[in-house]
């Protein structure tokens, strides 16, 4: 916008306010510079003293605001790919934790079989115990009757 084009919104704008000594005609520069230069110059006091500080005050509100917002929005995103990150890490750990569940099965489909394994030795242990006690018996009653028969002969007993 023109100097000129700005001087003539802002006459119009005193106008509307009812300035004491603006017209509602246009002013024509050629005729009118006298009052154009005193209309600017009140214009530029007025503007000074109630517009400007009015109009930089709302600006810079405005602009805090902006800011405000752009800081928001920035934050917003961050949280979003902060959550993102999250989301793609428990998947990650939940993946992990059935896989672990997995093993943890297996392990203990693993250790009923070696329960089972280890009853089954002690069973056959136990049998082998009982067996060994036969035998043993056995073995002594095959020496009582090894001495019977010798007689006097002197026979060697083992284990007693």
């Amino acid at each position: 916008m023109t100097a000129a084009g700005r001087d003539r919104d802002i006459l119009f704008a005193v106008d509307a306010v009812g300035d004491p000594g603006v017209s509602d005609r246009p002013l024509k520069p050629a005729n009118d510079v006298l009052q154009m230069s005193r209309i600017n110059v009140g214009l530029r006091s007025l503007f000074k003293s109630t517009l400007v500080p009015a109009v930089t005050i709302a600006e810079k509100k405005v602009n805090q605001m902006q800011i405000e917002k752009i800081v928001l929005e920035k934050s917003a995103e961050t949280l979003l790919e902060k959550a993102a990150d999250c989301f793609d890490l428990a998947d990650t750990q939940q993946a992990l934790a059935d896989k672990q569940h997995e093993i943890a099965a297996i392990q203990h489909e693993n250790a009923d079989q070696q329960h089972e394994l280890a009853a089954k030795q002690h069973v056959s242990a136990n049998k082998l115990e009982a067996n060994a006690d036969k035998l043993d018996a056995m073995g002594h009653a095959l020496e009582a009757s090894a001495v019977e028969i010798k007689g006097d002969t002197v026979v060697v007993q083992r284990g007693r």
